[in-house]
Order: C-alpha cells, then structure tokens, then sequence
C-alpha cells in the first residue's frame, strides 16, 4: 500500500469517526433535553454522558489523555476538567475543550513565546522552541530513557543547566560560578564539559567538568573527575566517543597538538606545524579535520590528521576564504569559497573526486550532516545574502543573516524548506553552531543576534509538512 493511500484510508476514517461523534452527541443532547422535560433522572451523573461520549470520540482519533483522577475524570493537573486553550479556568458549564492541539500545526504565537497551551492530554511543544532565556557558551543533546536530553552552559556565570523535549523547565544541575565563559566543549555523552574563559591577566583556561548524576545542583569543581587542562589553549575539540578531546597550544615554533583523556591526563603530541593559525574538528575515530583560519581572497587548505600515526594528508588547498563542514565518514565535504563580495557554498565527494556549486549560498559552518541520511545536510540560509568580505564579516560581526532551515542532498543537489523561521514565528534568528538530536528529530542552534539556545522539531515538521501535501493531493 502507498503512503498517499494509506493517508487517504486515515483520513476518511477520521471523517466517518467525526460524523459517529456527531451522531452520538445530538442523540445524547436529546436525552438530556428529555430528561429535563421529566424523563429519567439522570442524578448527579447526569452531565457524564456526553462527556464520556467525547473522551471516546478523543480516544478513537488516537488522542492521548494526560492524567486522570480517583473519580475517573481528566484534568490538565489544576483541576480543570476540559479546560480551554489559554490557561485561563474555564468557570461555565459547557462539556467543550478549546485549542485542541492534534500535532499537526503549531500557531505564530505558540512557538514565538514558547508556550504550551493547558490540555486533557500530554502537552505539545512548539515546532520552534526557544530554552534559553540569556546566552549560553554551547550546548548538547542525548538520550536518557526515551528522553532527548538538552544541557547548555549559561554563558555569564558558568552554571550548567539541564532539560528534555517533553518540558519547557529548565534545572540548574551545577551551581559553579565562573563568570564571563564564551566557549563550552562538551562530550558527546553530556558527562564532561570543558569550560573556556580569560582569567585576569587575559590567559586562557580551560576546566573539564565532569558532571555527576544528580537531581539536585552540584558543584563541579569538588569532583574529583574535574580538572584544569593547560593554559592558553587555542582550539580544543572532544572525540566523537567522548573519552578524549584534542588541543592546539602555540609555542614559539608554531602550534603542538596533543591528544589525551577529558581531564588532561595520558597526554600524547601527535602533531607539530610552523602555522599558528588553525580550526580543529575530531571528526571520527581515527581522523582529525584541521583548516587553516580562513580570510576574505586568502588561499585556505584542509587537512586529515591520522588520530594514531599523525601522519598528515592534505585534502583541499588553495580555496578562498576556505572553510569546511566535513561528514563523519570523512567522504564527504561541505565548503565554502569567498567570490567577489560574496560567497558559494559548494559540495565535494571524495570518494569520486565531484566538486559543484549547491543551489543556494550559505556557511558550512552554519550546516550539519544528518546522522540517519547519507549526503543529507540540515543548512541556516538568509533570506538575502548582503555583499561583503566572506567569512571575515560574518565573523566579526558585520554581517548578519535571517535564516531558515533547509535540508539538502548534497549528491543530488536538491534542497527544501523545512521551517521559514521569520515567516512563522517573527523572529529574526542568525544560526550558529547547530548540531542534531539522534535520529535527527531536533535541530538545535544558537541565535548569534543573542547567544540564547533554540531548538527545531525537525522531524514533527516535515511530517506535518507531508501530511499537508498528501492531503491536498487527496
């Protein structure tokens, strides 16, 4: 059976439901009509019945209910049976539940305000949620018992916070203070977390922090798994297992690159180069992506770094204002190259040696590869793309975009809009440093404009989307 067909029998079942529960609840209000006039008593269950005529008609269309008291009747916890869709206690007598959400769209104002209307059944968040409130230095998605768990590093005071994607709540799960942190570098666990700040004489520390399983606030800085890594590192960057980061520290030759455990230890230099001036990706197990720190008409080059022999193979050379998004395979890559007062955004293969341009201009920096798709990427992409020196610009903060979020087969060249932030919500949103939930069912992103951390049920949206597009053709 096609899925158009499938969705054709879905939604003409949901039709003839909708006519039995109308049938059921003109019959029901008869009754009650004649019961008043002197029929049968009906007591003090007298109201019940159309009520539980609509609790089944809910049930029937796969509605799930939230909670339910000793007495049998449904609540949304404040001892509202059936409330209405803006929290407000509904005082009269009528049987009718407002604003039911039934999943398949979310309203400008919901996902603007991150917002979950009160309801009978487990509350839906919005397609675009904002969590957090003030700037944060990085964050972090996995899993937990069926949970997508998010962590992120508030970015003025250090302190470590905690939530999932069936709450709109936020739990502060470290209370260490370290004021002033721009950058956070996190296992892919969410254990340990290395914090980056200045200290006062302007050097650059670096603590690993290891997070215990706690529910309540923590000081990280009492573990004994925490630790200072050394100072003035310039790049850091975790494995993909999260037992190991990789770090560049300048000396008066140029840059070393050592390899060692999340807290420092067992350190080993693997890598040794007369420039100073790197980008640093672990991008497998056994491979490290370094790019030189690209500039507006300047010739980048990228290279592999074998984890194990450091022996260096260079990949791509003389691109300007190169810099590079590299797949985990290590197959594929997504790169930029700065054209006049412009930028392309172009895809190359390397197991086949294909190099093109892609349909749209954006930073690979401002894409990540999906984890369930090959070539597939999830790519910000400006409504408009003002002139200027790319990447300088964008970096230093002259540039700024107002993106939506595309998905797009690097191999075949085809894209589409998954969500037009601006168009949707009103907000005006420059993404930066996305990264995936598993399965690719989260996009989450920090908005440059704010630093604050954002989230995109991308896979609730595309299939609202199909939904929507199947049912027009039906």
């Amino acid at each position: 059976m096609s899925k158009s067909t499938r969705n054709k029998i879905i939604i003409a079942l949901v039709i003839i439901a909708l006519l039995a529960f109308a049938v059921f609840y003109f019959w029901s209000r008869n009754n009650d009509k004649q019961t008043n006039d002197g029929g049968f008593s009906s007591g003090s269950g007298g109201g019940s019945q159309s009520q539980s005529v609509f609790e089944s008609f809910l049930s029937l269309v796969g509605l799930k209910e939230k909670d339910k008291n000793s007495n049998g009747t449904t609540t949304d916890g404040t001892g509202n049976i059936f409330p209405s869709g803006n929290n407000s206690s509904n005082n009269d007598d009528t049987d009718t539940a407002t604003d039911i959400d039934f999943g398949f769209s979310s309203s400008a104002s919901d996902i603007s305000q991150g917002s979950s209307s009160s309801s009978v059944f487990e509350a839906e968040l919005p397609i675009l949620r904002q969590i957090s409130d003030s700037p944060v230095a990085g964050g972090i998605s996995f899993k937990r018992n069926d949970f997508t768990i998010i962590r992120f590093v508030d970015r003025g005071t250090g302190h470590i916070f905690e939530t999932n994607d069936r709450s709109l709540e936020n739990t502060m799960i470290s209370n260490t203070t370290i004021p002033k942190v721009p950058e956070a570098v996190w296992t892919q666990n969410g254990q340990t977390v290395v914090l980056r700040y200045l200290d006062e004489n302007n050097g650059i520390l670096s603590f690993s922090a290891n997070i215990l399983t706690a529910t309540t606030s923590q000081d990280v800085s009492k573990n004994k798994k925490s630790a200072f890594l050394p100072s003035n590192i310039e790049q850091l960057s975790a494995n993909p297992s999260g037992d190991k980061i990789f770090y560049l520290i300048n000396d008066a030759e140029g840059s070393v690159g050592s390899v060692s455990e999340v807290n420092g230890s067992k350190k080993k230099i693997i890598f040794q180069s007369p420039i100073k001036e790197w980008l640093i990706s672990w991008t497998n197990d056994k491979i490290i992506t370094l790019v030189t720190k690209p500039s507006f008409n300047v010739p980048g080059h990228l290279f592999f770094l074998n984890v194990k022999t450091g022996v260096m193979d260079k990949i791509m050379t003389g691109v300007n204002g190169l810099t590079a998004l590299v797949s985990d395979n290590a197959k594929n890559i997504l790169y930029s190259e700065s054209v006049g007062s412009s930028v392309k955004l172009k895809y190359r293969n390397l197991a086949n040696g294909d190099d093109k341009d892609l349909s749209f201009k954006t930073l690979p920096e401002k894409c990540v590869w999906s984890k369930i798709e090959a070539f597939v990427a999830y790519c910000a992409v400006s409504t408009a793309i003002p002139n200027g020196e790319y990447p300088d610009g964008w970096y230093q903060g002259l540039i700024s975009f107002t993106d939506s979020v595309w998905k797009v087969n690097a191999k075949t060249g085809s894209s589409e809009l998954v969500f037009d932030i601006q168009k949707e919500t009103g907000n005006d949103i420059d993404i930066m440093n996305p990264f995936l939930s598993d399965e690719d069912e989260y996009l989450f992103f920090m908005n440059r404009k704010d630093l604050t951390l954002w989230s995109l049920a991308v896979k609730k949206q595309l299939s609202a989307k199909n939904f929507s597009e199947d049912s027009d053709s039906f």
